[in-house]
């Protein structure tokens, strides 16, 4: 209780972030202060379905036009990065127009997102080998965003070295995002584009749609420089690829 009562003196806000990249708790140095107007606009705008679309289609077309440098400038050039990028174009321009129903703002994310993740295929990782510390083949390069752990297609529990520094990396962005919009009088838990559920922040996710593809660019500029050891990870019995505590500090100063 000292330490904290010391950080809230210092206006330094508290991060715990747990082993698998997910935040166990973000809190603020002054704690929660919810601004009315603010929350009242975000249950009016969750209940308008018009307003909801809206607000959705502008948080894409934002997360695809970040997207755009970052393939430019991070991704080797190939027909698949030719395709994401033309797909992000297209979906800016669908997006601008005015649309009636939640999942097609859904599909065009979805759309993109495959075919943008598919496109970091030419991504190759740089390693030391050794044989003390083995790298399977599927980390020598990147394959999927999905977990090869899970049969089902979700990016929880990484099986391979980019997506355990994304999914960290993603953990960390949402708990700045988290720290912010309590600070500003928002409630973390009223999303507008995802959907409440308990101990979710869905309107923090909602924030994090557009920063995404900066974040990517960070972690993709730093898989270009470095060269891994095996010992900068490590994988479980179930399959989860985890990162080491210095390369989460690397990543968290990235971030």
């Amino acid at each position: 209780f000292d330490v904290l009562s010391w950080l809230s003196e210092q206006e330094t806000a508290l991060v715990r972030i747990k082993w698998d990249g997910g935040v166990a708790i973000a809190a603020t140095a002054n704690g929660f202060a919810a601004n009315q107007s603010k929350v009242d606009w975000q249950r009016e705008t969750n209940r308008s379905i018009e307003k909801r679309i809206a607000f959705a289609s502008d948080l894409i077309s934002q997360k695809l036009q970040n997207s755009i440098p970052t393939l430019e400038k991070f991704v080797p050039k190939s027909d698949l990065r030719d395709s994401a990028i033309a797909k992000a174009n297209s979906g800016i321009e669908k997006l601008s127009v005015r649309l009636t129903d939640m999942q097609e703002v859904r599909a065009i994310e979805a759309v993109f997102g495959a075919t943008y993740f598919r496109s970091w295929s030419a991504v190759k990782l740089d390693w030391q080998h050794s044989s003390k510390y083995p790298v399977p083949e599927h980390w020598l390069s990147y394959s999927y965003r999905s977990s090869l752990r899970d049969a089902k297609a979700t990016n929880f529990g990484a099986s391979d070295p980019v997506n355990a520094m994304l999914n960290y990396a993603y953990a960390i962005l949402q708990s700045k995002l988290q720290i912010t919009a309590i600070a500003d009088g928002y409630d973390p838990t009223i999303g507008i584009m995802h959907h409440a559920q308990k101990n979710n922040p869905a309107y923090v996710f909602d924030l994090m749609e557009p920063e995404r593809p900066k974040v990517d660019a960070k972690i993709l500029d730093f898989v270009s420089k470095m060269k891994f050891s095996g010992a900068d990870f490590t994988l479980n019995k179930s399959g989860v690829c985890r990162i080491s505590p210095q390369l989460a500090r690397a990543i968290a100063t990235l971030v």
